[in-house]
């Protein structure tokens, strides 16, 4: 079928040929995106980890602290001197804490220190 030079318009074939390439150009993309957002989550909860043993830390130096030279039983201890609400890490929620030395640990596997 012949065209007129008024009819304008793309084919089917050039519409195909677009599609896919926006198809082959998003099969890139996503992956790309899923594993940045990943990442930014780790190191979310890796700087939750950080800001939590450092809070421990100046409970332990700190005047008001019901038991000197002792980390906190809970992190909670920490709300609202140090924190305004419990750090959480943003895939599995609560962290892990041990008084006796205050260390701080996270379930979820990269999110280590």
């Amino acid at each position: 079928m012949k065209r007129s030079e008024s009819e304008r318009g793309f084919t089917l074939l050039e519409l195909a040929v677009v599609i896919a390439m926006i198809g082959v150009m998003a099969g890139i993309a996503v992956p790309r995106f899923v594993g940045l957002n990943d990442s930014a989550e780790a190191a979310a909860c890796r700087q939750n980890q950080s800001e939590i043993r450092n809070a421990c830390t100046m409970y332990i130096m700190d005047d008001t602290n019901p038991n000197p030279g002792h980390y906190p039983a809970q992190v909670g201890d920490l709300v609202p001197r140090y924190f305004d609400a419990e750090p959480e890490c943003p895939v599995v929620g609560r962290y892990g804490y041990d008084p006796a030395d205050g260390t701080v640990t996270c379930g979820e596997a990269g999110h280590g220190t």
